[in-house]
């Protein structure tokens, strides 16, 4: 199977729906020992509020030349002196006319108590579309699109025990896709979505954007409900399609400056789910080295990452992955697998909460893709 419609198409609902999450443990550093941990705990929560800004030069060959500006701002509120509440934004414009913009905070009351995520944005995107699966009538012959999104969603999760929450998720968006000629399918359609879901979460990350200890495993299940569709200016019966992510990320302190990192993804859909909800490789964190090429109903991913922490706030990276996507779960044993291989480079932005800029140079099998951005891969 074969899409271009490039990293872009299918944002708007993940990133409405991963609002940042900030550590939930004492944190130790990649040059500390682990009985300095509750130390540096003390040193958290004296942390200095901190603002990222980061502007992202780069070139896609679905968009051409790209400008991205990405904001970060980690906070207390006064009288708060627990885990740092996050606000973040990003805007785009490209050389093919797509832009957008999008933002997101999360609170966390009653000392990490609670989780209350909150995300919204704009994103007006053109690309060519390619189907979905090896035998699409579209493969040889893709239609350009464009596609306006508009998007809301919000979160709200509760702590039971040490490191587990779990809450509801809502997220509605309002979707308009236009394709630039008529082609073989009536790809004029206007559709407004709305996703109830539920969301748990195991942290016990020893950080957010530098974790050197702990995991990070997530299930989320979305039903999403279309309350509005036409086709053509028809309007037509409203369908729902179910979404299912299940992820877990870990981290190992090797040596003092060393620190291994690991993913395992699994992302499934119902067979109504539209092709811009389908999972692809380049969404997100799975994988690096492609932008949307490959995408079907169900995707599994695996990476792995080693750290290395060098003087002067910089650091290197190497990683290497794999994955496939599929008409079913059953179907990716035997689905032909896609690499993930490269490096990167990182330096210390903000020293207080600890948080990266990332520049990584990612080869897939359709060539190198480069990225630069806030935090790390995963």
């Amino acid at each position: 199977m074969i899409s271009r419609a490039g990293p872009f198409c299918c944002l708007a609902l993940p990133l409405a729906l991963a609002a940042v999450e900030v550590e939930a443990q004492p944190t130790a550093q990649p040059d500390q020992e682990p009985d300095q941990a509750a130390d540096a705990a003390l040193d958290g929560a004296k942390r200095e509020n901190e603002l990222v800004v980061i502007p992202n030069p780069s070139y896609n060959p679905t968009f051409g030349a790209m400008l991205t500006l990405m904001g970060l701002y980690a906070y207390r509120p006064e009288g708060h002196t627990g885990k740092p509440w996050m606000f973040g934004a990003a805007a785009f414009a490209t050389q093919n006319g797509t832009w957008g913009a999008l933002a997101f905070h999360e609170a966390r009351p009653g000392d990490d108590a609670w989780r209350i995520q909150a995300a919204a944005g704009y994103v007006d995107l053109r690309y060519d579309y390619y189907g979905t699966g090896d035998d699409s009538p579209l493969y040889d012959d893709p239609v350009e699109l464009r596609q306006r999104i508009a998007l809301g969603a919000l979160a709200a999760l509760k702590r039971f025990g040490d490191w587990s929450y779990v809450g509801p998720v809502v997220a509605w968006r309002g979707i308009r896709t236009t394709p630039d000629e008529p082609g073989p399918l009536d790809l004029e359609v206007r559709q407004s979505v709305l996703g109830l879901g539920i969301k748990t979460l195991y942290d016990s990350r020893d950080e957010q954007f530098s974790p050197t200890r702990g995991q990070k495993a997530e299930l989320r299940l979305l039903e999403q409900a279309e309350i509005a569709k036409t086709v053509g200016g028809i309007e037509m019966e409203q369908e729902s399609y179910e979404r299912l992510e299940a992820v877990w990320n870990g981290y190992r302190l090797a040596a003092k400056s060393t620190v291994l990192a690991g993913r395992v993804s699994l992302q499934w859909v119902s067979d109504d789910t539209p092709f811009y909800d389908q999972p692809f490789l380049g969404r997100g964190a799975d994988l690096r080295g492609y932008s949307g090429q490959y995408r079907d109903r169900t995707l599994g991913a695996v990476q792995g990452e080693v750290r290395q922490g060098l003087p002067y706030r910089f650091g290197l990276t190497a990683f290497a992955g794999v994955g496939a996507v599929a008409p079913s779960i059953a179907e990716l044993a035997t689905a032909e697998l896609h690499p993930s291989l490269g490096g990167g480079v990182t330096y210390l932005v903000a020293t207080a909460n600890r948080i990266n800029a990332r520049f990584d140079a990612a080869w897939g099998d359709e060539g190198w893709t480069f990225y630069l951005s806030v935090g790390d891969a995963f």
